[in-house]
């Protein structure tokens, strides 16, 4: 796979071509309701989307028929709107969808493992260990319910590999900090970054620590999020498959701004949750990549299969990755902590996950084990680090 595919340019290119006009479950608003056409008499069940930009009311149909077959509106989200009818009913003007796709990308086994792997995010780096360990992380989180924290100094690309990840697939979010309610909705694209999440205090940290501390639960499949005003109902969110990941500056920088470092903001509960990496490196400063020119429209029109397969071989990992059976013995990795049993019992949660994609990735028992070194000695350095500052 060409790599100026995953060129921002390219990207954002791709982006507008797929992913453009699409809404999601969220976009709808209100509860079901029935409009008339009055020009022929026809009669829709359905719920209203409000386009963000030209502010049109649209009307999503309650059931589409595909294939012979009805499928459910959330079933067949997120969908591209290609064309609408205007329909006046009362004093409100609708735009019926006509015709739409959906744009669900399934599995596919056509793009081997460690081509998708290595093609993603393939910008030159000092330190190609520890892009090698972030990357591994970030899939974790977005494919088997991993929950990592990346603790970098500034310039190692984090950013840039979780949008990569993102912009492509379609699903996931590189959020700061969220309200309650945008907390819920993330929760619906299995995958979250959360971006420089330290130095935080107030409501902010109240928020995000509830949130943690609930979906960073690995034994629990539902996540409760409480509503406020006149309906004091709660609505419930599938967490079976959402992993995040935690991105955030050396804890010195936080310290050196007089501001609260991850584990002065959160409690112990909270540090125990996520599997702490520390790494090294920048996105190489002289990386011909960045200033390449190319033709970027016509590369992405002649390659949308590649993207196909590379997005299908994505959610063949997310499919399948559960069942894969670890064939390696991970007991010469001790995570454990004086005093802190609980935190070595949840950092093996994320480690074992981990551990199944570099299964997947190497080609010997010889590449597996320094990988999984890699990861375990930057896991042991962070711990290390934060314990010679006195934070836990």
């Amino acid at each position: 796979m060409d790599k100026y595919l995953f060129h921002s340019e390219a990207i954002n290119l791709f982006r507008d071509k797929i992913y453009r006009d699409i809404y999601t479950k969220w976009d709808i608003s209100g509860d079901e309701k029935r409009i008339k056409d009055v020009s022929d008499g026809a009669v829709y069940d359905g719920f209203e989307m409000k386009d963000r930009n030209t502010k049109k009311t649209l009307f999503l149909r309650s059931t589409f028929m595909k294939n012979g077959d009805k499928g459910h509106i959330t079933q067949i989200m997120p969908i591209k709107v290609i064309d609408t009818k205007k329909i006046v009913y009362g004093k409100k003007i609708y735009h019926l969808i006509t015709q739409w796709k959906s744009v669900k990308f399934d599995a596919s086994d056509y793009m081997p493992f460690r081509t998708f792997f290595d093609s993603w995010f393939p910008l030159e780096h000092t330190n190609e260990e520890d892009k090698l360990v972030a990357k591994f992380a970030v899939l974790a989180s977005a494919t088997a319910r991993g929950l990592s924290r990346i603790v970098t100094g500034a310039g190692f690309g984090k950013d840039g590999m979780a949008d990569n990840l993102i912009n492509v697939v379609g699903k996931g979010r590189n959020v700061g900090s969220a309200s309650p309610a945008k907390l819920f909705q993330l929760i619906s694209d299995d995958f979250t970054v959360f971006n420089e999440l330290a130095g935080f205090s107030g409501e902010k940290k109240d928020i995000m620590q509830k949130f943690f501390l609930e979906t960073g639960d690995v034994s629990k499949n539902v996540y409760e999020h409480g509503t406020t005003g006149s309906d004091k109902t709660a609505s419930q969110g599938d967490i079976s498959n959402y992993g995040w990941c935690i991105f955030h500056n050396l804890p010195e920088y936080y310290v050196e701004k007089g501001q609260s470092t991850f584990e002065q903001m959160f409690t112990p509960a909270v540090f125990d949750r996520i599997f702490p990496l520390l790494l090294d490196g920048r996105v190489a400063s002289d990386n011909s990549f960045i200033n390449v020119n190319k033709d970027f429209k016509k590369m992405v029109d002649e390659n949308i299969t590649d993207y196909a397969e590379w997005i299908g071989c994505f959610y063949r990992i997310k499919r399948d990755i559960n069942s894969v059976v670890l064939r390696y013995d991970l007991s010469r990795y001790d995570l454990s902590m004086k005093g802190r049993k609980e935190a070595s019992s949840r950092f093996y949660n994320t480690f074992y996950r981990i551990a199944k994609l570099v299964q997947e990735y190497s080609k010997s028992d010889d590449e597996f084990y320094k990988i999984m070194d890699l990861i375990f000695d930057r896991h042991k350095k962070y711990i290390k680090k934060v314990q010679d500052m006195g934070l836990i």
